[in-house]
């Protein structure tokens, strides 16, 4: 995860659609450490940032990534990331 953190500080968001797919990336290594919470924060960014772009990639990344955090949707920052995925 320290490598995707480390790429990501570069990136700004004028760099969307690379940026997205990278939150993507990192949204599922937090997933798969147990950091639901810390997930579901990086996918609401991912979120932010891809739904300004034509590009359908990041958004086609972050539906395995969302369908992963409804395991856990009980939880309250899961919770507003799947409504903000709905919106």
């Amino acid at each position: 995860m320290a490598v995707l953190e480390g790429a990501l500080a570069g990136y700004t968001d004028s760099h969307a659609r690379d940026k997205a797919l990278y939150l993507s990336w990192l949204a599922d290594s937090y997933l798969t450490a147990g950091e639901v919470e810390q997930a579901a924060t990086v996918t609401g960014s991912a979120l932010d940032l891809a739904s300004g772009v034509a590009s359908v990639r990041p958004r086609e990344r972050l539906a395995s990534v969302l369908c992963r955090l409804g395991e856990h949707q009980m939880l309250p920052a899961v919770a507003a990331v799947l409504e903000q995925a709905r919106s």
